[in-house]
């Protein structure tokens, strides 16, 4: 667990990644080598615990991904979920950014910046939520509250798990797969943020 991200390391190797939210110490510290995964990631009650399940989540992802992107051709609205949320969407005519990291709102062009505190509801043609509100616990206010065509879990905490996604009305999901997982790993164990992980990171695209 570093001071940004949660890295979490299964017996075959993969190597699963997610955001670091510290709210409690965490109950497993030193008992989790040998434990099953799915005992170490049943542990949800807080912030500190959803960020090393997700890591683990993120570590089972075995299906093939691919580059399309969902939002080519998509315009109209884009509603975007996160901490300093980073999502490209040049074709839209406008963009509500909420996100947790912001205290108060900024407009510039077609971009509104707004804290997460000011999210009453939306509609949007296409709505991505970074997996960090998987993490913050979030996402089921946000969920409750959003209209879009398509949904989509994104960035560096979403994991693959179709069945309860769909369920959730999730369309598609953005992972962030790593090139070099033993080098992502330690950038991870020695404190290093987002500009030095996103050096190992492929983003592939698939359609839930």
């Amino acid at each position: 667990m570093g001071v940004n991200y949660t890295s979490a390391v299964l017996d075959d190797r993969s190597v699963g990644i997610s955001n670091t939210i510290y709210d409690k110490e965490y109950p497993l510290g030193g008992k989790l080598a040998g434990m099953s995964a799915y005992d170490a990631a049943s542990a949800l009650g807080t912030s500190t615990e959803r960020s090393v399940a997700t890591a683990i989540m993120n570590a089972l992802t075995v299906h093939p991904f691919g580059d399309q992107d969902p939002t080519t051709d998509s315009e109209g609205r884009l509603c975007v979920f996160g901490y300093s949320p980073n999502f490209h969407g040049k074709k839209f005519n406008k963009i509500y950014i909420y996100d947790f990291n912001v205290r108060e709102e900024i407009v510039e062009r077609n971009v509104v910046l707004r804290p997460y505190s000011m999210f009453k509801g939306e509609s949007c043609e296409v709505a991505v939520l970074f997996g960090s509100t998987l993490v913050n616990g979030t996402v089921d206010d946000i969920l409750s509250k959003l209209s879009s065509d398509i949904l989509i879990l994104a960035g560096i905490s979403a994991i693959y798990a179709p069945l309860t996604l769909k369920r959730h009305g999730f369309t598609h999901v953005l992972k962030y797969f790593l090139s070099d997982r033993f080098t992502a790993f330690r950038v991870v164990c020695e404190g290093g943020g987002s500009d030095e992980l996103r050096k190992y990171i492929i983003r592939k695209y698939k359609k839930i």
